[in-house]
């Protein structure tokens, strides 16, 4: 029995050590999304602080950034630590104010496929052994400085970014670092006290000071005695980001002019992102029956190799059922053979109704397929010239029905109106999947959905009516304290009015009460000298537990006579009766045997 003991009280301390202890992070990847933040997935993470916080306690970390706009200021405390955008030109990181990334005393510091806004500096490494920055795009407005080096020297490389119109692209680059395949375009000065070697493949172009002395002849920088010409010809540099796109046109002198004959900036280089930039501009319209013309604006990179025009029908968002893939000569197609007719529509689920003072509240179910709904009422109050009325509310599933008589009793009717809807997006792709159709949007050499578009196209159909519910509207009279609409004694015992309680004496009152002339007179009286009864129950709360004690006979009646089958009310009755019979028969025998 000792034994036993010995081994539960060591089993508990073992579970309470692994629960105190601080949560370890097993896997090496933690990713920082807009999506994140549910509790289910514990390596997702909304900031990239809060990521690199966390990397302090996963094994061999690193941190990948999904596309999207990031205002943070970051600072790192963890060595080695790679920091990777999964898309360059659409995983942007600005700081609100001081430099966007900081990093002190670390031996590695790697970051790479960001755009980098900043107010005041982009990257500062202040006694950092290496530093290992590629990939990324940095833009100063004028203002910033993109990278920053204090203190100690560093080693590393400074490869394939490109920076645009910072106020200094690199300050006080150490003499042991690499900066190669660079884009330095627009920036008040390039190289600030800059080291005299090491210094490769880059285009400087319209810096008022690179802080560089080129060399005429051999040199592998741009401009050249064999490339004058330095304007890296982007493809759209007046968008701020994350619309701004620093991918390479036709003819720029960057292309092929890097290391190892690869492309010089950011979109260059081993380690660039292979997806395009997204595709704007997309329009719709119908031509002609059973066809829908796409157009869309080009992607002028110069190494795209197609566009793919995904489309669904009724359906919206990836994956797309149909695909057309097209030249990339082509910014506009028309997509024929589209089905108008509608193959089914289905009837709504209409809601109890909600009251108000001239108003019932109507909710139902959405349709599949539904663009517009109608609702249909009728006055059924108005017994001889009864007419329906139909009012288009729109793609919606609720709607507030006002203009009505108070105490009239309205019939209201659902019906969906269904037309054929095609959703569309298109995409690039570079020219190294021309022969495949394509890569994978967003993820490898073809880019991310376009926005999504839709167009109608077919007649409309109208679906079969909802089922029908029947109420009345009614003033609702204030008082003090009540959330009333009729019920104002059972409403002040029971707390509030949607209890189930009230809402079955409500029910019973609309079909039993307000259907007859001395049920409705009950009603009338009641509605005089009900707010005070309930007035006076509020003010005295000790009351409530002994009226709803009282209110149980008429709740129970009520909730028989509204929820009960004809047959069960019918047997009740007959019940009753026979009972009635028995007891009345009973009496007179007692009396027949008290006369002998």
């Amino acid at each position: 029995m000792r034994t036993r003991h010995a081994i539960v009280l060591s089993f508990s301390i073992l579970i309470l050590l692994i629960t105190s202890s601080p949560r370890i992070v097993q896997a090496a990847t933690l990713t920082v999304s807009k999506s994140c933040g549910s509790a289910l997935n514990v390596n997702c993470f909304a900031s990239i602080s809060a990521a690199v916080s966390a990397a302090s306690n996963t094994t061999s970390p690193s941190i990948v950034i999904e596309a999207g706009t990031y205002t943070e200021s970051v600072s790192l405390t963890v060595d080695n630590l790679p920091i990777s955008g999964t898309e360059t030109a659409r995983t942007v990181l600005q700081s609100a104010s001081g430099p966007a990334i900081t990093a002190n005393g670390l031996g590695t510091v790697n970051i790479s496929k960001l755009t980098i806004v900043s107010t005041s500096v982009g990257i500062q490494l202040t006694g950092v052994s290496s530093a290992n920055i590629s990939n990324n795009v940095f833009f100063g407005s004028g203002k910033a400085t993109a990278i920053e080096f204090q203190g100690a020297s560093s080693s590393g490389t400074i490869s394939n970014n490109t920076f645009f119109q910072n106020l200094t692209a690199i300050s006080s680059p150490p003499t042991g670092i690499l900066i190669q395949s660079n884009i330095f375009s627009q920036n008040s000065t390039a190289l600030s006290s800059p080291q005299t070697t090491n210094i490769t493949y880059n285009d400087f172009d319209a810096n008022p000071n690179n802080g560089y002395t080129f060399l005429p002849t051999g040199d592998t920088n741009i401009p050249n005695s064999i490339v004058a010409a330095t304007n890296p010809k982007f493809v759209n540099p007046s968008s701020p980001p994350p619309g701004m796109d620093l991918h390479l046109q036709q003819g720029s002198p960057c292309i092929g002019n890097g290391f190892s004959g690869t492309d010089i900036g950011a979109y260059g280089g081993a380690g660039a992102d292979t997806i395009p930039f997204i595709i704007s501009g997309v329009a719709l319209s119908s031509p002609s029956s059973g066809s829908v013309s796409v157009d869309w604006s080009p992607n002028n990179a110069y190494n795209i190799g197609g566009y793919n025009v995904y489309y669904s029908l009724n359906r919206s968002g990836a994956p797309y059922d149909s695909k057309a893939t097209l030249a990339s000569s082509v910014t506009s197609t028309v997509i024929s053979g589209l089905s108008e007719a509608v193959e089914s529509v289905s009837a709504p689920v209409l809601n109890k109704l909600g009251i108000g003072n001239g108003t019932l509240f109507a909710s139902w179910s959405a349709v599949p397929a539904a663009t517009d709904y109608l609702l249909h009422y009728t006055d059924t109050s108005i017994v001889s010239s009864a007419t329906t009325t139909t009012i288009h509310v729109g793609n919606t599933t609720s709607y507030a029905l006002g203009g009505l008589i108070n105490g009239h009793y309205y019939l209201i009717t659902v019906s969906a109106l269904a037309q054929n809807t095609y959703f569309f997006s298109v995409t690039a792709f570079d020219s190294t999947v021309v022969g495949a159709g394509g890569g994978t949007p967003g993820v490898s050499h073809e880019s991310n959905y376009s926005a999504e578009q839709s167009i109608p196209i077919g007649s409309t159909v109208e679906g079969p009516l909802s089922n029908s519910q029947t109420d009345f509207p009614e003033t609702i009279i204030p008082n003090p304290d009540l959330v009333n609409n009729g019920c104002f004694i059972a409403t002040a015992a029971y707390g509030h009015y949607s209890a189930s309680q009230v809402q079955a004496l409500r029910e019973f009152r609309e079909r039993y009460l307000l259907t007859n002339a001395p049920g409705r007179a009950f009603v009338r009286w009641y509605y005089r000298v009900g707010p005070g009864g309930a007035e006076f129950i509020n003010a005295h709360p000790w009351l409530k537990p002994a009226v709803r004690m009282a209110l149980m006979p008429a709740v129970g009646g009520a909730l028989f006579m509204t929820r009960a089958s004809a047959l069960a009310k019918a047997l009740t009755l007959v019940s009753a009766g026979l009972l009635v019979f028995a007891l009345h028969a009973r009496k007179k025998l007692l009396h027949a045997g008290g006369k002998r």
